[in-house]
């Protein structure tokens, strides 16, 4: 888990032209960011989360006074994540869940943890009825944590190459949004469907877990009981939980 930690602050630095501005950025001292890129100490997690961000949208030339971005994505993530769940029933609950995946501190041997909160958080952002995450294997993408599901789901999507939107987001290593399963082709005339139906899974959308080299680790699907459409804001507080998943992830499996 080191070295993920060191390889996103190395990235960082090289987008942002070196340590010395990296550390501005981060507000830390140069020479504590070089005990943690060289792995003799590990970063504060807030530290960690600032440099996922800075990675997964770097500022593109535009820089405050003093070389620093104007307006962190950790700060834009915490804005959109708390406008889109406050603005729902039971928000608060929400907020707490998401927030707190956001933010925790998971060491190499909580990778258990690390899914399940991973997937809370999908979940409560979404305002979803069900989900599961699943992570990458030879064979095909093998569900870890689930939330709602039961045996006939569990045993048909245990270990999936092509079926379904986890199935086809795999493929295409994009994320796969279905509106209505009993009219999208993805299922029309499939043995998924008839799962599908079975779990009452009317609507889902599933994105890809992807690690520094493009590779997919994994895969974040949420289902919904009736035909509908993530929001845009939903979608990006998908991708934050997705991002940061995905970081944990390549430092190890659960």
């Amino acid at each position: 888990m080191v070295k993920v930690y060191a390889q996103a602050l190395q990235r960082a630095a090289e987008l942002l032209g070196g340590k010395e501005p990296l550390a501005e950025f981060l507000k830390v001292p140069v020479g504590r960011l070089e005990a943690w890129i060289t792995r003799d100490e590990v970063p504060p997690m807030g530290v960690f989360l600032s440099a996922v961000d800075l990675i997964s949208e770097p500022p593109s030339g535009n820089l405050a006074p003093g070389g620093t971005v104007g307006l962190s994505s950790r700060q834009r993530a915490r804005d959109t994540v708390t406008a889109v769940l406050l603005s729902k029933p039971e928000g608060s609950r929400r907020l707490c869940s998401v927030t707190g995946f956001l933010h925790a501190a998971f060491l190499p041997c909580d990778g258990r943890e690390m899914v399940e909160s991973a997937l809370d958080a999908a979940v409560a952002g979404t305002g979803a009825d069900m989900g599961n995450l699943q992570i990458s294997r030879p064979d095909g993408l093998v569900i870890v944590a689930q939330r709602g599901f039961e045996a006939p789901f569990l045993k048909f999507f245990a270990c999936v190459d092509t079926a379904g939107s986890c199935g086809a987001a795999l493929r295409v290593a994009e994320r796969v949004v279905v509106e209505d399963v009993q009219s999208d082709p993805i299922f029309v005339g499939t043995d998924s469907a008839e799962i599908m139906e079975q779990a009452q899974a009317r609507a889902c959308q599933s994105t890809p877990l992807i690690g520094a080299s493009g590779e997919v680790l994994g895969m974040l699907s949420t289902h919904y009981t009736k035909p509908r459409r993530p929001t845009l804001q939903e979608f990006d507080v998908l991708d934050h939980i997705a991002k940061r998943t995905a970081y944990w992830l390549d430092g190890g499996s659960p």
